[in-house]
């Protein structure tokens, strides 16, 4: 994957709202639990898309049914585009 400039890809709100629940979880967030405060499935595509966010999916067992969780972490490129909109640098 390639990394994007986030300077040439401005954060829209949803995006940012998105970027910044995630920076603030140390190991990302159910998607589940990002939906229920508020974050829409356009909004969380929308930064996995661009390449800010990863989801990535686990699938365990209890009582015989499968149930699949999927995680949200914020990446590198994720963070960079935050301290960008926020007007600061990476340097």
């Amino acid at each position: 994957m390639v990394a994007l400039d986030p300077a040439t890809r401005p954060l829209r709100g949803g995006q940012r709202r998105v970027l910044t629940m995630l920076a603030d979880s140390h190991s990302g967030a159910l998607h589940s639990e990002l939906l229920a405060n508020g974050v829409t499935r356009k909004m969380l595509s929308a930064a996995i898309r661009a390449g800010y966010a990863v989801a990535v999916t686990t699938v365990i067992r209890v009582r015989g049914r499968t149930i699949p969780i999927s995680n949200v972490r914020i990446t590198d490129a994720g963070r960079q585009a935050l301290v960008w909109s926020k007007g600061g640098t990476t340097a």
